[in-house]
């Protein structure tokens, strides 16, 4: 007999928001990846303080390659708190930032705040302004997402 699929939940003591991890996530992460994911995303998580709900980790649907040009390693439904993540991307902490920046944003457009609806780049910007540098994975720094357009042409930031 097969085990039943289960998620998983994740109530922080402190002030860091609590999280709820899908079945989605579980089934397609093997247990040491799955491991390491929460303790970065434990570590992230007090970054973002302005998010006072649940947030929930779902798996991106089947049909999004985390190495095809153009699809998203990761997603965000800010409005209802919900990041979706690949295997490889649960992994890089930009792309947690950049996720949880998402949710940030809307939460704090809700709360008056003059803040862009949906731009990718000043999510981007807003993210890593968050990034302890002792975070800061210098090996991935041309994976910041949607990154100027000056650092492409010129590789300066």
């Amino acid at each position: 007999m097969s085990e039943q699929p289960r998620d998983e939940r994740v109530q922080n003591p402190d002030e860091t928001p609590d999280y709820h991890i899908l079945d989605s996530m579980i089934r397609k992460t093997n247990e040491r990846r799955l491991r390491a994911f929460k303790q970065r995303f434990e570590k992230v998580l007090p970054f973002f303080p302005e998010i006072d709900e649940t947030i929930t980790v779902a798996a991106t649907h089947d049909g999004v390659s985390p190495v095809a040009v153009g699809e998203p390693n990761a997603m965000a439904d800010p409005y209802n708190r919900i990041i979706y993540l690949n295997e490889d991307s649960c992994l890089e902490y930009i792309t947690l930032f950049h996720e949880l920046s998402h949710i940030a944003i809307q939460i704090r457009r809700n709360n008056g705040e003059d803040h862009p609806n949906t731009s990718e780049e000043y999510c981007s910007i807003f993210a890593v302004s968050r990034m302890p540098d002792d975070i800061v994975d210098y090996s991935v720094r041309n994976k910041i997402p949607y990154p100027s357009k000056h650092v492409l042409e010129t590789g300066y930031d």
